[in-house]
């Protein structure tokens, strides 16, 4: 049994029985999220290069999805350096004011408490200060459920996964995913930025159609 200690930005959460030579799609999954979540927080230099690792290294192997290869191989192109992505990062959301959280974008000033509370429904709890309904934080969190729904170890439990995983894209990250591309879209951000948020919408929604057709 292998005990996976799982980092999620401001939170750490223990995931057991992971058997590493049997990954299925929604492992896959999971590191995309994760990949999504990273590269659109600050790009510090070593938040930077773990992002281009995890790109070279998705995009050294068979995705299980022709499009996931597609959205990986396009940012790992346009992938700029750290001190161009730190500049155009503070041009944008800090300088330029693009906001990064559901309760700025969608004007859902209960957001945080609503997210916070599918959080601890898992264990997980940001730390003090942070902003637990920011794009990234919510990212992250779906990365842990698609993990946890393939370290399910019945099916009764997947399904309780994929029913709170669907709730959390109908109420949340789906309308947020939508809105924060829309305003990206919108501006004058380099290539890297509006082609992330268009991934990120595009790899949400594919989600939620499924989960959606899954739990009806």
């Amino acid at each position: 049994m292998a005990v996976v200690n799982i980092t999620v930005l401001g939170w750490t959460s223990l995931l057991s029985n992971l058997d590493m030579e049997n990954e299925d799609k929604n492992v896959v999954a999971s590191d995309m999220y994760r990949l999504l979540s990273q590269a659109i927080a600050y790009p510090d230099a070593e938040r930077h290069e773990r992002v281009r690792e995890m790109l070279l290294s998705l995009d050294s192997v068979d995705l299980p999805d022709r499009k996931w290869t597609d959205i990986v191989r396009k940012l790992r192109l346009l992938h700029p350096d750290a001190t161009t992505l730190q500049t155009e990062y503070s041009r944008v959301f800090i300088q330029g004011g693009l906001a990064i959280t559901e309760s700025h974008v969608l004007s859902r000033y209960n957001a945080v408490s609503e997210v916070s509370a599918f959080y601890a429904a898992f264990g997980l709890s940001p730390k003090s200060g942070e902003t637990p309904d920011s794009l990234m934080y919510q990212l992250e969190f779906a990365a842990v459920l698609k993990l946890k729904e393939s370290l399910a170890r019945d099916k009764e439990s997947a399904s309780v996964t994929r029913e709170i995983f669907s709730g959390f894209l109908t109420g949340h990250l789906t309308e947020f995913a939508g809105k924060f591309n829309e305003m990206m879209q919108n501006g004058d951000a380099l290539p890297y930025y509006k082609t992330l948020t268009e991934s990120i919408l595009a790899f949400v929604e594919a989600d939620s159609l499924l989960y959606n057709s899954v739990t009806q």
